[in-house]
C-alpha cells in the first residue's frame, strides 16, 4: 500500500448550526494512508469539488470548479501543482467571482514548484450562499506559458 506525505483530518460531525456557522467535532483522526484518504473523500461527511487547470487556459479566464450547495461549510481548499508553470508571472487563484483568491490566493502558491498548497478559508468564506456558490479557479500570466498543470479542490460538509 502506498503512502502519502499529506495529512488529512477526518471530522465526525455532531451538529452544524447554520445560523452561527459553528461546527462541533466529536472525533478527529490524522492519517497518511492513501486508502484512508480516498475513503474519507468518498464518505457522506466530506464532499469534494475538483477540477484541473492547465497552462492552455486564456489568461485570467475563470475555470469552473463546481458549485457549493446552499448552507454547506467549507473545511479546506487546495491547489495541487502537478507540473510546474513557466512563463512570466504565472498566478493561480481559487475562489469566487469578484474575489478570485477567496479560498486560495496566488500569494499562497508557488506556481513554479510542484506541490500541494492547502489553505483553511477565513470564517467569512465558510458557508455556501442560499442559491449555491460557484467556485472558480483562475490562471493569470504574462507572456506565453508552455507548461503547467494543477488540480483545484474544495472540501466541504
Amino acid at each position: 500500500m502506498a503512502t502519502s506525505n499529506a495529512y488529512l483530518a477526518e471530522f465526525k460531525i455532531a451538529s452544524v448550526d447554520p445560523i452561527a456557522t459553528r461546527v462541533t467535532a466529536t472525533e478527529t483522526r490524522l492519517t497518511t494512508d492513501e486508502t484512508n484518504i480516498t475513503n474519507l473523500q468518498n464518505t457522506a461527511a466530506i464532499k469534494v469539488l475538483s477540477a484541473a487547470i492547465t497552462h492552455t487556459l486564456a489568461s485570467a479566464a475563470p475555470q469552473a470548479i463546481g458549485t457549493l450547495p446552499a448552507g454547506c461549510v467549507v473545511v479546506g481548499a487546495m491547489i495541487n501543482v502537478t507540473t510546474a508553470f513557466n512563463g512570466t508571472s504565472p498566478l493561480l487563484d481559487l475562489g469566487v467571482t469578484g474575489t478570485i483568491g477567496a479560498l486560495v490566493a496566488n500569494t499562497d502558491v508557488t506556481e513554479g514548484t510542484p506541490g500541494a498548497y492547502i489553505k483553511w478559508p477565513a470564517a467569512s468564506n465558510l458557508v455556501g450562499a442560499a442559491g449555491g456558490t460557484p467556485i472558480i479557479g483562475t490562471f493569470s500570466y504574462s507572456g506565453t506559458p508552455s507548461t503547467g498543470a494543477a488540480t483545484c479542490k474544495v472540501f466541504y460538509i
